[in-house]
């Protein structure tokens, strides 16, 4: 069951995919829902809307799947794949990327900034990304491109079947993207707070104003980290295993050994091992704005190992690194299931 609706949701997704993010859309109107209602300004409270947020849903989907399955297993089915196809969109962003690697080619920049930056608004993007979507050359384009394909499908692709696999039922699905979709917006929430703080009459931010958002914001962050611990790591060794095997473990290393701010966070470890299997640079670890950062990304923990810049060419790497990823994802599911019918038989 698990590789039947699998496979019938990943043609689903490629050969029809949604535009909307119904899942998304309803996720969004949830995760909202419980902040304004029960924000009180309690860290300890925060912790229990964002597991009631993430729980909640997930125990939901799987009793209606499971009221499903004792009434036919070919329902459960149906529902499966049904809420795997709601829940993957993995689609739009290969169509983003491929639009931008075509402008790029025919030498549009400006239409390759445009939808880097309409692809940068849907995400928690950083200001190199935003940097690059303004000013940026091609080299720089296409590697803020990458980055976000790398990281768009290892949260949306990679991690969603990894815990759709580990998990019964839709349990594992729905709560990994409810705690993706809590970091993100939770984290834009508290951007907009900070935008619109207020400030003391010595000019500096007044921390009562934006305390409670932190609060949220944190524990959310804290939630997806645990999450995604397991699950970017094994990412990281699918492209260490289809790509580069030696400069993935190099990299990964370095980067771990790196002292960089949010050092915990598991994007710098998808980054890292994207780096490793393609030998292409992509992060920027000095610096924290404008164009000396996007200029001059020379780094000591990044020197051991021979990274080339990328271009509109390197593009293609970087999409044949996701197809054999996805592969590999599969051809494991296929020797396991293959596996447990062979023991079933004898």
């Amino acid at each position: 069951m698990l590789l039947t609706s699998l496979l019938c949701a990943l043609l689903l997704e490629y050969y029809f995919p949604l535009k909307n993010g119904l899942f998304e859309v309803f996720a969004s109107r949830v995760i909202n829902w419980a902040r304004n209602k029960l924000d009180i300004g309690d860290w300890k409270l925060a912790a229990m809307v964002w597991l009631a947020v993430v729980i909640i849903p997930a125990s939901f989907f799987w009793v209606i799947w499971y009221l499903l399955m004792l009434a036919h297993p070919f329902l459960g089915l149906v529902f499966l794949t049904l809420l795997l196809y709601l829940s993957l969109g993995f689609k739009q962003y290969l169509d983003r990327f491929s639009n931008i690697r075509k402008h790029l080619i025919s030498s549009d920049v400006d239409k390759a900034k445009n939808f880097l930056s309409d692809w940068s608004a849907k995400e928690h993007s950083d200001p190199v990304l935003q940097e690059v979507s303004k000013t940026g050359d091609h080299n720089q384009i296409s590697r803020e491109a990458i980055k976000l394909l790398v990281v768009s499908l290892h949260r949306n692709l990679f991690s969603v079947i990894f815990w759709y696999l580990i998990l019964p039922g839709p349990l594992g699905l729905v709560a990994y993207k409810f705690s993706v979709l809590t970091k993100r917006i939770w984290s834009e929430e508290l951007q907009g707070a900070l935008e619109e703080k207020t400030v003391s009459e010595d000019g500096e931010p007044d921390p009562l104003s934006f305390s409670e958002e932190n609060y949220f914001d944190s524990i959310s962050k804290k939630g997806f980290f645990w999450f995604d611990w397991i699950s970017c790591r094994v990412t990281a060794f699918v492209f260490a295993v289809v790509g580069n095997f030696e400069d993935v473990v190099a990299m990964i290393r370095a980067s771990s050994a790196g002292n960089f701010e949010g050092g915990h966070d598991s994007e710098r470890i998808i980054l890292a091992a994207g780096e490793g299997a393609m030998t292409f640079r992509l992060t920027v670890p000095t610096a924290l704005s404008g164009k000396r950062q996007l200029e001059n990304f020379d780094s000591d923990i990044q020197s051991h190992v021979d990274l080339r810049d990328p271009d509109e060419n390197s593009m293609v790497v970087a999409s044949g690194l996701m197809w054999r990823s996805l592969i590999l994802f599969l051809t494991i599911l296929l020797l396991t299931t293959f596996g447990w019918f062979a023991n079933l038989i004898h």
